[in-house]
């Protein structure tokens, strides 16, 4: 079989096995979308040592399809793709969910295809052929938010489900369960009113 000169930077990947702060991103999921199909076979499977789920698409419109039906949680992309390039994609998707951390790998570097990305959002580029330190960088960078973002919510979950528990579930007390945790947050004094017997010592503790 005859090289493919986009390939051999992704050639000289190491294919250790994922050490230190990539074991991280195992419970990701990520949507690469590029059409050379030697080069995304072979970049799939790279990334399927890295993320719990890859979705590879051939073209900006597959890779929205993909979007749409599999929520993943980042984005990795050519720009100049039959179909449906990706910036266009990129667009779409940022405008639909700007959150979804997108990664832009491209050989070109016109001034032109960079401002329009920083006006789309962008989150960060690789440049081809691709440099695996830079590369696994960009990756950890783009997950490391999403990381957090999820613990919050698990945190959020298991905070909320805790104080209905102490507290009932009443409509009432919704309303108070919602703002706990805002007031816990600061470092305001907080007056509690209320008749004898109602939990203002209880919400009191909590707080």
């Amino acid at each position: 079989m005859v090289e493919n000169p986009r390939l051999l930077g992704v050639q000289k990947m190491k294919k250790s096995q994922k050490t230190g702060n990539l074991s991280l991103l195992e419970g990701l999921s990520v949507l690469y979308v590029e059409d050379d199909d030697t080069l995304r076979d072979q970049m799939t499977e790279y990334l399927e040592m890295i993320f719990s789920q890859v979705y590879p698409a051939s073209n900006g419109k597959s890779g929205l399809d993909f979007f749409h039906r599999y929520s993943p949680d980042m984005i990795l992309t050519d720009i100049k793709m039959p179909v449906m390039d990706g910036m266009e994609m990129a667009a779409q998707v940022k405008q639909e969910n700007p959150a979804v951390p997108i990664i832009i790998t491209t050989a070109f570097s016109e001034v032109d295809y960079l401002i329009r990305a920083i006006e789309i959002g962008i989150d960060r580029f690789v440049q081809k052929p691709i440099n695996e330190d830079l590369f696994l960088d960009a990756l950890y960078k783009c997950g490391v938010p999403l990381l957090q973002h999820n613990r919050i919510q698990q945190l959020e979950g298991t905070i909320h489900s805790t104080l209905v528990k102490k507290l009932g579930k009443s409509k009432q007390m919704e309303e108070i369960i919602k703002q706990i945790p805002q007031v816990a947050a600061t470092d305001f004094s907080v007056v509690l009113q209320g008749e004898t017997g109602v939990g203002k010592s209880l919400v009191a503790g909590i707080i």
